[in-house]
C-alpha cells in the first residue's frame, strides 16, 4: 500500500517456533490426539464433536 509503515508479519509465521524443549513440552500423562468435526460455543461453555482419534489417559 506504500504508506510507509512497518510491514506486519504474516498470520501463522513461525506458530510451531518455542523456546521450550519438546521432551520437556510432551512430559504428561495424559495425551488425546484426534481429528474433530465440530466444535461449538454457548456463552462460556464449549462442545467438541470428536473423532478418529486415540487417548491415553
Amino acid at each position: 500500500d506504500g504508506d510507509g509503515g512497518p510491514e506486519e508479519e504474516p498470520l501463522n509465521s513461525e506458530d510451531d517456533v518455542t523456546d521450550e524443549d519438546a521432551s520437556d513440552l510432551f512430559d504428561t500423562d495424559n495425551v488425546v490426539v484426534c481429528q474433530y468435526d465440530k466444535i461449538t460455543r454457548s456463552r462460556n461453555k464449549w462442545k467438541f464433536y470428536l473423532k478418529d482419534g486415540i487417548m491415553n489417559i
